[in-house]
């Protein structure tokens, strides 16, 4: 559904659950000097929990969507547990295909979820006399869309007025983690680091490796994203895929204004 309206991108997944994993504390963010011309930070992830998930060889049946991208970081970790920039950089352009193959499969799986959940179905209708599938948003599929659609408009209102903030119920983290799926999380970032400087400087101390990670966290999740390109793929439009959700009296689109 994010797709509909073209967000919910690989490249933002995968930044999004670093940001979850950070905040449920399962990684752990180091900085090193680089060598070069220039001073440079290298982000480094370690794995503060193992699940020896294997990227090569995927089990359906006890891994969903999050613990497949997890297997990523567990793949290119060292065996003290550790990711730099450089390895995840490195390991995405020889890997740009498996791994344009999994940003495929997140839509796929989106959408069974989805019909499981009542959100979605799949009906069949004729055209030229061919049958032809597909998807159609149920009511309560119509009112999630919805949700969805307003939150974008809740994020676009708060970039031209900030004092709107207040107005957002949710946790910061769990609001910076949805705003990164919407490709809005640096900017909801920023805008909190200009306009209320204390209360971030709070939250880094409070939260060092969220608050006080998230650029060298964005900076990593780019270096997966800059690989896969070397590569010959593309992160921000590899979860492509054929199926679109309309047609019939359950299409979904349009959105309220503001956030419920």
């Amino acid at each position: 559904m994010l797709q509909q309206i073209q967000h919910g991108t690989f490249e933002d997944y995968f930044f999004a659950y670093l940001l979850k994993w950070s905040k449920e504390e399962r990684i752990k963010i180091h900085t090193k000097e680089t060598d070069g011309w220039f001073d440079k930070e290298d982000t480094v992830i370690e794995l503060l929990q193992r699940q020896n998930y294997s990227f090569n060889k995927f089990d359906d049946e006890v891994m969903n969507f999050e613990d497949k991208v997890w297997s990523i970081l567990e793949e290119v970790a060292d065996l003290s547990g550790k990711v730099s920039e450089k390895d995840m950089k490195k390991w995405s352009k020889k890997h740009a295909k498996e791994l344009s193959e999994l940003a495929t499969s997140m839509k796929d799986e989106s959408k069974d979820i989805l019909e499981t959940k009542g959100y979605i179905r799949q009906e069949i209708t004729t055209y030229l006399g061919m049958k032809l599938p597909f998807i159609s948003a149920t009511r309560e599929g119509e009112r999630l869309f919805d949700r969805i659609a307003q939150f974008e408009n809740h994020l676009n209102d708060l970039e031209l007025d900030e004092s709107l903030s207040y107005k957002q119920t949710l946790p910061w983290e769990e609001f910076i983690i949805w705003a990164t799926l919407y490709g809005k999380g640096s900017d909801v970032v920023e805008s909190l680091e200009k306009f209320y400087p204390e209360q971030w400087n709070d939250w880094v101390v409070q939260y060092p490796y969220f608050y006080g990670g998230y650029h060298g966290l964005y900076g990593f999740s780019h270096s997966m994203s800059s690989g896969m390109e070397s590569g010959g793929y593309n992160a921000a439009t590899g979860a492509g895929g054929s199926t679109s959700i309309g047609g019939g009296g359950g299409a979904i689109g349009g959105g309220g204004g503001g956030a419920r």
